[in-house]
């Protein structure tokens, strides 16, 4: 979703309200994370399901969702779209501390390769070793996420991290990675974006 007043936060958390628990009602939902960032007035859902047949079938609830949303502030919205999990890993069930009070928000940085060769099997197992080795392991690093869309081809890679100055450790090395990625795969576009996290409920099977 983008535009509208998605620099509100009394938007994003009325949002999330009207969103969240549609998609919780709807059988074979595993789990989901929404992130926004204000400062761009965008705001992304990936949301979890056991099967085509689930996430085909929650296709009306995100739409009811949509409209719920549209009814609070004018986004234009694009997708939904299917991804497959090509790794994951959380350090436990997430939960954001709010945004205000003394507990900073956790953030998540969003590296997004398309075009080309970007969903090419050996690159994408060269993404899985990277996210594995290198951002997993790194101090403050919550939870990684790699996913998939072999038709568009589009890979998105995602680093949840307990707070800024986790985040900002990784940037630069981010950066050039996710440039180097792009690069090799002869991508159209590739970017990276830094989110705050308003709902992190990830499915069990995704969780250490």
């Amino acid at each position: 979703m983008t535009g509208g007043e998605l620099d509100d936060r009394s938007v994003t958390e009325a949002i999330c309200a009207a969103f969240v628990p549609l998609l919780e009602a709807t059988p074979g939902y595993l789990g989901v994370v929404v992130v926004v960032d204000r400062e761009r007035r965008v705001l992304r859902g990936v949301s979890f399901w056991d099967g085509e047949e689930s996430r085909d079938r929650s296709r009306p609830a995100v739409l009811a969702a949509v409209g719920e949303t549209r009814k609070l502030t004018p986004v234009e919205f694009e997708g939904p779209w299917d991804y497959e999990v090509a790794y994951s890993r959380f350090r436990g069930p997430v939960t954001p501390p709010p945004g205000t009070g003394e507990q900073p928000p956790m953030l998540v940085r969003v590296g997004q390769i398309e075009g080309g060769d970007a969903a090419d099997p050996g690159l994408v197992e060269v993404m899985k070793r990277y996210a594995a080795t290198v951002v997993a392991p790194s101090p403050g690093c919550v939870g990684t996420l790699l996913l998939v869309d072999r038709d568009r081809p589009e890979v998105l890679g995602a680093a949840l991290w307990a707070d800024a100055v986790a985040a900002h450790r990784m940037d630069r090395a981010g950066d050039v990675a996710v440039q180097a990625l792009a690069e090799g795969a002869g991508s159209v576009s590739f970017g990276r974006h830094g989110y705050e996290v308003l709902v992190s409920r990830p499915m069990t099977q995704l969780v250490d």
